[in-house]
């Protein structure tokens, strides 16, 4: 007697079913898709000052380690013009020739010199070398030794920018110097800086240490000044719940 060999029906999907499986995807990735994105715009700016921290750690590192001075600056305008998202990178160069060509300074081409450090979007609005000053909301242009002394933000001087260089000696030791990175909505619209989120990232160039701190607010000036209080934390303060009377004494522990 034939053995029949048994044939099990495989039943397909109708087109209904994978017409509501898509959908239920499509609804899904609608309420996923933009927290997602929303996260990522959100950490853009702290992920930059990281990585700009970084550079700056690794670069000293490198001063300290071959014996030669290096330096970071921004390009200028005219500079990588057919390269506009590389125009905004920081740019690392070293001094070669200490002794043939002193102050002759050329671009490392080491992959990790040339890595973007700011994501699309986040622009070093400001570079100032020496001790970081009182600053209100966005920046000053002075100490102050009162509330009323501090300056709304003035515009972004791109010239000034890139005229300055920070350079770190073979000991490893610099300026102090202050970085302010900002999200800019329109990276082409650079004059309205007053509400664009600001980080500031402050190196002490005595000890080498830096640390990423939030522009002061007008209640935190007048609190620092009132209680003769540092307005150099140097500890990270990112995204910080503001300082007031009742933590003020806990942060001076910590300075």
């Amino acid at each position: 007697m034939r053995k029949q060999s048994v044939h099990h029906r495989r039943r397909g999907f109708s087109l209904l079913e994978l017409v509501l499986v898509m959908g239920l995807i499509s609804l899904m990735m609608g309420y996923v898709l933009p927290s997602f994105w929303n996260s990522l715009q959100a950490e853009a700016l702290p992920s930059s000052a990281r990585e700009f921290r970084a550079l700056l750690y690794h670069v000293r590192s490198r001063a300290m380690m071959e014996g030669r001075r290096y330096r970071i600056r921004f390009p200028a305008e005219d500079e990588f013009s057919d390269h506009p998202e590389r125009r905004v990178q920081p740019l690392v160069e070293r001094e070669d020739e200490p002794m043939a060509e002193p102050g002759t300074y050329y671009e490392v081409n080491a992959s990790w010199a040339r890595e973007p450090v700011l994501r699309h979007g986040i622009r070093c609005v400001e570079f100032k070398l020496g001790m970081p000053v009182l600053t209100l909301g966005n920046r000053g242009e002075e100490e102050a030794e009162s509330v009323d002394e501090l300056d709304d933000a003035p515009e972004l001087d791109e010239e000034l920018l890139t005229e300055i260089r920070l350079v770190f000696e073979p000991d490893g030791s610099s300026d102090w110097a202050t970085f302010t990175l900002a999200e800019l909505q329109d990276p082409e619209e650079l004059e309205d800086l007053d509400s664009a989120p600001l980080l500031n990232i402050m190196l002490d160039g005595r000890t080498g240490q830096i640390w990423i701190q939030q522009p002061l607010l007008r209640e935190e000036a007048e609190l620092l000044l009132r209680e003769n209080g540092s307005h150099i934390l140097h500890m990270d303060r990112i995204n910080a719940k503001p300082i007031t009377e009742d933590n003020i004494l806990r942060l001076r522990d910590l300075l």
